[in-house]
Order: C-alpha cells, then sequence, then structure tokens
C-alpha cells in the first residue's frame, strides 16, 4: 500500500496537481541560505511563459515571492526576446518550508534556483523517469558544458550573456555561480562584442561543478528580517583573476 500511496504522490508531482501554498500571509526567508528554513512560501509553477521545471516530480519549487517573481519576469523576457530558443529550464529552488534537501549544500530558505544553460542547438532536457525513485543525491541535469577545460561548441554564449545580464538588471541577485571556464569565456565574449558589463560579471563567481547548471542566489528581502545577507561579491569583473584582460 505504501508503494501505490507513493506512485500516486510522484504521479500527481509530475502532472502538477501539488497542493496550494497557504495565501494571505508575508512569505519569509529565515536564516542562512545553508542553514535557513522558508515561511509561507511562494510555488512556482510547473511551467509558464518562457520556463519550464525539470524536476516536478521532487515537490521543490518553492522560494520567496522576489525568487517566483525573478524566475518568472526574466524568462519571460528572454523568450520574447529569442523565440526561437529553448524555455529557461528550471532545477531545484527550495522544499515547502525550506531546511536541507539531499544534492545541496544550500536552497535552505528561499533564495537559491538552478538553472540549465541555453544550448546552441536549442534542445530541451528531456524528463527522466529514473531520478523518481533515487534520493536525488544527483541534481540531474544532463549536458556537461565544460569538457577538458575548454567551453562546449553546444553552450549558446549569446543567450545564456543576456540571461545573465537581466538576472543582475533586477538588482535582487547576490551572487551567481557557474564554471570557471564559462566565466572566463564570458569576459572574453562581452569584450568581443562590445558589451563587458563590469556589473554582471562581477556577479558571476566561479565555482567547481557548475558545467552543468547555473545556481543563482538572490537577496535578502528587505521584509525577511531574520534572513541571515551573505557577504557582497568583490568589486571589478573578476575578469583579471582568469587572465582575461
Amino acid at each position: 500500500m505504501k508503494f501505490y500511496c507513493f506512485v500516486l504522490f510522484m504521479i500527481v508531482s509530475v502532472l502538477g496537481l501539488s497542493a496550494p501554498v497557504q495565501a494571505g500571509a508575508r512569505d519569509q526567508a529565515v536564516g542562512s541560505y545553508t542553514k535557513g528554513k522558508l515561511k509561507n512560501a511562494s510555488q512556482l509553477k510547473q511551467s509558464g511563459p518562457g520556463y519550464v521545471l525539470l524536476f516536478p516530480h521532487r515537490d521543490r519549487a518553492y522560494g520567496t515571492d522576489d525568487l517566483i517573481e525573478t524566475v518568472e519576469t526574466v524568462a519571460e523576457d528572454l523568450a520574447a526576446r529569442f523565440p526561437e530558443g529553448e524555455r529557461l529550464q528550471v532545477g531545484d529552488t527550495s522544499a515547502r518550508q525550506g531546511g536541507f534537501i539531499s544534492g545541496h549544500a544550500s536552497h535552505q530558505n528561499g533564495l537559491d534556483v538552478d538553472f540549465g544553460y541555453f544550448r546552441m542547438n536549442h534542445q530541451e532536457q528531456e524528463f527522466n523517469w529514473s531520478t523518481l525513485f533515487p534520493d536525488f543525491t544527483a541534481l540531474g541535469f544532463d549536458e556537461e558544458f565544460v569538457i577538458g577545460g575548454k567551453l562546449s561548441s553546444n553552450f549558446d554564449l549569446q543567450r545564456n550573456w543576456e540571461l545573465f545580464k537581466a538576472l543582475v538588471s533586477t538588482t535582487k541577485i547576490n551572487r551567481i555561480f557557474v564554471d570557471q571556464v564559462i566565466k572566463a569565456s564570458l569576459c572574453t565574449y562581452s569584450r568581443s562584442i562590445d558589451d563587458f558589463s563590469v556589473e554582471t560579471l562581477r556577479h558571476l563567481r566561479p565555482w567547481p561543478k557548475h558545467g552543468d547548471h547555473i545556481h543563482v542566489r538572490l537577496l535578502c528581502p528587505a521584509s525577511s528580517t531574520n534572513c541571515a545577507q551573505q557577504e557582497p561579491v568583490a568589486a571589478g569583473s573578476g575578469c583579471d583573476e582568469l587572465g582575461i584582460e
């Protein structure tokens, strides 16, 4: 009986029929990104203009109002400007009440979200049924864009650069974790098209194991008075630290 209940829960989650989130109360990010919780969360729909959830069955699509609004606004903007491309592919945000979720050290207070990188071939990741049953220790993104220390030819420099600029322009971003090779490539690319944005580049933080996905972290909302803000990113583009002048 437990097995059948589990399967029913998974089917309901995959179909996007999750229980409604409490309405009326103000959302609260509590504690830190790595030791926190989430109150009165908003829930990201399974899909919307310009985006799709990759793992709806995990029931990890909750966040602060700021997080949900940022995903929806940026995705719709990119889709309008690049209608021929694939949708923004959204991985985990947070659990309904925050706290630890397997596969992540952070994502605990509704201010973190993972995205897949945009691809030159415009293909969206297909749903993998095998992710229904493990403990979700793997993030589940299906393409690595840094191979042998070099950027894959399937990495869409233009659209990923525009995505990062759009995110930073919201003024709600604390930092964005990407692979070192990806940041170095964007330093070079942005200068080559005369669009060298120090403000965007300084928010891109080189971090291991981020060659297959983007990790976006938002600032604590002003209304979340018990949220522990991470220190701001350093001044400057950071490109010189990667040997890019």
